[in-house]
């Protein structure tokens, strides 16, 4: 009779069933970011396409789309670009609070 530690018994199922399942789901998860990724920067290149005045009513400029479109493949434009426009919003905000006191 062999003995094998608690450890190395399975369960019943094949021993790399989780592995795949992992690697499946790691699969799935890249697609979509991708995915996500690639409709964004789609988004971006239609902001691209705006005039600055439009730009400007919603808080951009041609500088931050121009950014924004420089930005590596993998890396998604628009988490960078709301980014950038959040500090900016924030720097005024504080430059507005330090001209009070």
């Amino acid at each position: 009779m062999s003995y094998a530690p608690s450890e190395l018994r399975t369960t019943g199922r094949p021993p790399n069933s989780s592995a795949l399942a992992i690697m499946v789901s790691n699969l799935l998860a890249a697609a979509s970011r991708a995915h996500k990724i690639l409709t964004n920067r789609r988004a971006v290149y239609r902001l691209a396409r705006l005039e600055d005045h439009n730009l400007a009513d919603i808080g951009l400029s041609r500088a931050d789309i121009d950014w924004a479109m420089a930005q590596p493949w993998h890396l998604d434009a628009t988490e960078g670009l709301a980014k950038r426009v959040e500090c900016r919003r924030s720097a005024k905000h504080w430059a507005h609070w330090a001209t009070r006191f």
